[in-house]
């Protein structure tokens, strides 16, 4: 792993990597880590009030889509407890926190990126199956849609992509490794060329590149086919998923470009990246609410 370096002790001329594994001054990383541990908490506290809603009400969770929105929020829920967790033991108690325990390091970017990789993924399957929902709409056939077995198989799947993914920090020769992004949170970013190329080439398409194009060419094709314009049921349960998907592009788009592609000179610009990320949770929670 990369040593941090203080940000007081950057050069003008510091590269890229430098910066990215540059520390702020300690009071500085406690206000950061108490706005996160509140901003999470309040996220993860909606997600499972999502989850334990559908889940105790026998009617809502026999339908089988409302599984896959199940699914849907649970990255989010561990994601966000967890990261939780991890912020308030950085600033309540450092010594034990991410910059002086490498397993605490290494497990926050394992539930990271696990739940980075699962919620794209299940955007997808979710998106999937409104899209053949949409397609037996328009023609007037009957939508047969995956079994409750069938769709915890494939949510097991994504999970299981996704822990994959996640666990990738931690193969020997591997050129991916997790460090103090920025000081405030362990994630897999490039510290030189050869993991800079595997970052954007391999780490990327497998973690959001490949979904989103996915999602992107069913949204187009139902769009062109002219499925959304049908009024019914099923387009209202498609705008729900949609704005769903929305949620994800609109909050992961900045956080991406905040925290990976515009240069770092600024502490509170990654911060403001990570924040915004904590808060799709919550507002998908809130969206929800309105189905």
């Amino acid at each position: 792993m990369p040593t941090p370096i203080p940000q007081a002790l950057l050069s003008d001329n510091a590269t890229r990597y430098e910066r990215f594994r540059a520390l702020p001054n300690d009071n500085t990383l406690h206000i950061m880590w108490t706005g996160w541990a509140i901003v999470t908490f309040v996220s993860a506290s909606a997600s499972a009030l999502i989850i334990v809603g559908i889940m105790t009400a026998p009617a809502v969770r026999s339908n089988v889509l409302n599984i896959y929105l199940v699914a849907l929020v649970f990255p989010d829920f561990l994601f966000s407890f967890c990261c939780g967790i991890t912020c308030t033991i950085n600033a309540a108690a450092p010594q034990l926190g991410i910059h002086h325990v490498p397993w605490m390091c290494e497990l926050q970017s394992v539930y990271c990126i696990f739940g980075f990789v699962a919620s794209p993924w299940m955007n997808a399957l979710s998106g999937y199956e409104v899209c053949r929902l949409l397609h037996a709409n328009k023609w007037a056939r009957t939508y047969v849609g995956p079994t409750i077995k069938m769709a915890i198989r494939n949510a097991a799947l994504v999970y299981l992509w996704a822990m994959f993914v996640a666990t990738w920090t931690l193969i020997p020769g591997l050129p991916h490794r997790a460090y103090h992004l920025i000081g405030l949170a362990c994630l897999p970013a490039g510290y030189d060329t050869t993991s800079e190329i595997f970052f954007w080439l391999v780490f990327a398409p497998a973690f959001l590149l490949v979904p989103l194009a996915f999602i992107l060419v069913i949204s187009v094709r139902a769009w062109k086919e002219g499925a959304l314009q049908h009024a019914s049921r099923a387009r209202s349960l498609a705008v729900f998923y949609m704005r769903i998907l929305m949620v994800f592009l609109l909050f992961w788009a900045p956080t991406v470009l905040l925290m990976y592609i515009v240069p770092l000179h600024e502490v509170w610009v990654g911060w403001a990246g990570g924040t915004w990320s904590h808060l799709q949770g919550l507002f998908s929670a809130l969206l929800c609410l309105t189905k």
